[in-house]
């Protein structure tokens, strides 16, 4: 396994015995697949798998999904704080910067709450883009569409 010392990039491995244990260990995210050699690789992971052949839809289908997320909840929150903020700013300008804030400390309070809880409760429950089922005919046809969205 070569771990980079970047910070932003992370590293996956994936074991099926005892002597993968300290790579699965030492990595970011960890794939235990329960094999002839015993569960220790499985007790070391964060994930457990039963088969190799789980593997593409583990790394296709949930990584894709979690990296859409993730662009979409950047964008999502970068606008939420620019649509609290900019308001403030331009309050401030034509108060004469006098310390005064355009809403009340407990309605900033409600709005981060609200429009911070509810997105990834809406998402979690409409959020699939992909057929769960990627052993069919059609996995050419969605493996040439992976990860074209987000860039």
């Amino acid at each position: 396994m070569i771990k980079a010392d970047d910070p932003a990039v992370l590293t996956l491995a994936i074991g099926d015995g005892a002597n993968d244990v300290a790579m699965i260990k030492e990595a970011h995210v960890g794939v235990g697949i329960f094999g002839n050699e015993g569960l220790r690789a499985v007790q070391a992971s964060d994930f457990a798998i039963p088969e190799f052949r789980m593997l593409h839809r583990l790394v296709l289908f949930h990584g894709r999904s979690r990296y859409l997320s993730v662009t979409q909840f950047i964008l999502y929150f970068f606008y939420k704080n620019i649509a609290l903020s900019m308001p403030q700013y331009f309050f401030a300008y034509f108060s004469g910067y006098s310390a005064m804030t355009v809403f009340d400390d407990f309605y900033i309070q409600l709005y981060n709450t609200f429009f911070t809880a509810t997105p990834p409760l809406a998402l979690a429950v409409i959020y699939w883009d992909l057929m769960t089922d990627l052993d069919g005919p059609e996995f050419e046809a969605v493996l040439a569409k992976l990860y074209y969205v987000g860039q």
